[in-house]
């Protein structure tokens, strides 16, 4: 399971270098639909995803893809959301971005996890 926000300040979406807010280098990395592509290899699992939903939470978009019956690769999207976890208590501090403010995607994961 990949959770990624599309305004991560520290690990971008798109791919390229990891900095910590433009300082060090923390080397490279994927794209997050890359990253998720290569689990897919990986797993053996069709291009195609068995679900490709998007929803509104609270103030941003989230995109899900699954890929597997049951799910094996998930890919979470959270259309401006920074370096943060979805919940619904702490606020982290803004530099590292918005947040999906709500259980619920960390819910899902879990059900995945133990096969729900």
């Amino acid at each position: 399971m990949l959770l990624e926000g599309t305004d991560d300040p520290i690990n971008p979406y798109g791919g390229g270098r990891v900095t910590i807010f433009g300082f060090g280098d923390r080397g490279t990395v994927l794209s997050a639909p890359a990253s998720a592509r290569w689990f897919r290899q990986r797993a053996g699992l069709a291009a195609d995803p068995v679900a490709d939903v998007t929803r509104r939470i609270g103030d941003l978009d989230v995109h899900q893809q699954d890929w597997g019956a049951p799910t094996r690769v998930r890919l979470v999207t959270m259309q401006g959301a920074g370096h943060t976890v979805p919940q619904p208590d702490y606020r982290f501090p803004k530099f590292l971005g918005a947040t999906v403010q709500t259980d619920s995607i960390l819910d899902e994961a879990w059900g995945m996890l133990n096969g729900r």
